[in-house]
């Protein structure tokens, strides 16, 4: 809130000015691509501004699978936009664009024939395959294969074929997740066999340090 004058290269050796009076928006390309600011923002009355990083937006968009959803999409649709209303607006800074090109891709968005948000949501788990894998999990009989197959039957989320990470085309990411939790099982289950199983000799966690992490555990 207040007055800012942004300043920038017009053409060579000339300078270009926009005032910015009101609550503004500005350099959001920079939380989905690399960016270079091409103007000097600077205050020309009492003004405040509040910074957002984008490891702050990346903080808070991870606390909900289907907010990284729609900001996938619109992160894409995004950047495919802003060339295109830099070069309509002249030599104009891409940050000073930002509002322009959010609300064309926002709209187009909206006016998609499939919302964006039921076409990336997950479907959801059967709950009798979530209570034989809870219950199952308990008497710690199945296999650590048994478990990543059932992974994806009780957390639809990384299904191969309708699971957010399929649909993001995310692969790699989807095998981590389910890597990570696989770890975390056989962790709480002290099944020190089935995780340094698939790790190559000499490079396997020792039972030292499995029983330090056992002690987290428990503690």
């Amino acid at each position: 809130h207040g007055s800012m004058q942004a300043h920038y290269a017009r053409q060579l050796g000339a300078m270009g000015d926009v005032y910015l009076d009101d609550r503004e928006w500005i350099s959001e390309v920079a939380l989905y691509t690399k960016f270079v600011h091409q103007c000097t923002l600077q205050a020309v009355s009492f003004a405040d501004a509040f910074t957002f990083s984008c490891q702050e937006f990346l903080n808070c968009v991870s606390m909900s699978p289907r907010c990284v959803g729609f900001v996938y999409r619109y992160a894409q649709e995004f950047v495919a936009a802003a060339p295109k209303i830099q070069r309509s607006c002249g030599l104009m800074p891409l940050e000073l664009l930002s509002l322009a090109a959010s609300k064309e891709v926002f709209e187009a968005m909206q006016k998609a024939t499939q919302p964006l948000t039921s076409e990336l949501e997950s479907p959801d788990a059967d709950i009798d395959d979530t209570r034989g894998f809870l219950e199952q999990l308990k008497s710690n009989t199945r296999s650590t294969q048994e478990i990543c197959d059932a992974l994806p039957r009780v957390f639809k989320e990384l299904d191969g074929a309708s699971g957010l990470f399929a649909k993001l085309a995310q692969l790699d990411e989807r095998t981590r997740a389910m890597c990570s939790m696989l770890s975390v099982i056989l962790l709480v289950k002290n099944r020190y066999g089935d995780f340094v199983q698939p790790q190559s000799q000499g490079k396997q966690l020792s039972a030292e340090k499995w029983q330090g992490w056992q002690s987290f555990v428990e503690w």
